[in-house]
């Protein structure tokens, strides 16, 4: 049976936006299972077929549980995939393990402008610019957390939950013990952080090294561990980032010297690309119709940075972060952070392998989805995936 309808998302328009955010590659794949998981065309199409409604494929395609499932898979693609191994003891039986998944193989020129809006954006928080903290209510949220609650293992959460904190970090005295439900809300947020962007419109990218090996996508804290310990498990100060920032910030803590890294790093990185590929980021970004922020479609100049009005912090959400003067831009940014997330005002909280496969428990018995129906780049020739 074909199935072809048109696409009309169940998405909120601000989920919408953010995907404009993404790279090309990353776009086709969330798009490509959003035609199955959050599709009301679909929907409605399944619901008046005239081969009946006693056809399991129709009844699976319409179950909430395979379109999570989707929505999970896609959200975990080139960061955590989920095996096709059932537990069978214990409060892991029938569940699965979220698996580290290979790094998502971008095209130079892709990868490359991806390096440089990883830079510009951290330089634009820097600066003053706005962010968006995850919402928990959001269509796409709400399908990740069922999906972990309902079929991932409690180890599996609690081992994706430590992101962020080494075996270093896990023995300091300040250092919360980690619980299930707070483990599973970080899965949640990282996942989530892998599928739109982080808090910072950043879309989380591996580098690679002068070897042509790819390193795993990092957990970040948003205040930094060290003076933070206290906080080193909270899921709302922690977020997926992007290795080549790290490499550049590294354990840089003045913000007038991490805006010089980043602005040096950018400049020479957009240099080398327009030199490479004939056309700058923003041109780039304009021709595979990407937004530099949701319905932002400019990317600031390099040279525009420093003449940003970064007098106060704007953010979509209901959480001001800049309502104190400890968050002017060119002053540490962890003051204002450390009394939002203590205060607790916030309360938000697989690549190609050959067992990869999306198994669905149902009344019917279990269903097994190959990774070719879960998967694409866009362009047919091949697919993709990521590791951490």
């Amino acid at each position: 049976m074909a199935i072809n309808p048109g696409y009309r998302s169940n998405l909120s328009k601000n989920e919408l936006a953010r995907l404009r955010t993404l790279s090309p590659t990353r776009r086709a794949q969330i798009e490509h299972s959003l035609q199955y998981s959050n599709n009301e065309a679909l929907d409605a199409l399944l619901r008046n077929y005239d081969g009946g409604a006693d056809d399991p494929v129709i009844q699976l395609l319409q179950e909430q549980e395979f379109k999570d499932a989707i929505a999970h898979s896609v959200a975990g693609t080139g960061y955590r995939y989920q095996d096709n191994k059932p537990g069978t003891r214990g409060d892991g039986q029938g569940k699965y393990l979220l698996m580290p998944d290979k790094p998502t193989n971008y095209g130079p020129e892709e990868q490359a402008a991806l390096e440089i809006l990883a830079l510009t954006k951290e330089l634009d928080y820097i600066q003053g610019g706005r962010v968006e903290p995850i919402d928990p209510n959001s269509v796409l949220y709400q399908m990740i957390a069922r999906h972990n609650s309902g079929s991932i293992r409690p180890t599996s959460l609690m081992a994706t939950g430590e992101g962020g904190i080494d075996k270093d970090r896990r023995i300091h005295p300040d250092l919360p013990p980690q619980t299930l439900p707070n483990a599973t809300v970080a899965t949640n947020n990282q996942l989530r952080d892998n599928l739109l962007g982080n808090e910072r419109f950043e879309q989380s990218i591996t580098n690679i090294d002068k070897n042509g090996n790819r390193s795993s996508i990092p957990v970040e804290h948003i205040l930094s561990f060290d003076g933070h310990e206290n906080l080193g498990r909270d899921p709302s100060n922690r977020m997926l980032g992007s290795t080549v920032k790290n490499s550049v910030l590294r354990s840089e803590g003045d913000p007038f010297r991490q805006q010089v890294l980043l602005l040096r790093n950018a400049a020479e990185l957009e240099d080398a690309f327009k030199a490479k590929y004939g056309r700058d980021v923003r041109e780039y970004m304009t021709a595979n119709d990407m937004d530099f922020k949701p319905n932002q479609s400019v990317m600031p100049k390099l040279e525009d940075f420093g003449r940003l009005n970064t007098s106060a912090r704007k953010s979509t959400s209901d959480k001001a972060i800049m309502e104190s003067p400890s968050r002017m831009a060119g002053t540490k940014p962890e003051a204002a952070r450390a009394l939002e997330i203590a205060s607790g005002k916030r309360t938000d909280s697989p690549g190609d392998s050959k067992e990869r496969a999306l198994v669905i428990s149902n009344v019917k018995g279990n269903v097994t989805i190959g990774e070719d129906v879960l998967r694409t780049n866009g362009n047919g020739k091949h697919k993709n995936g990521n590791g951490h």
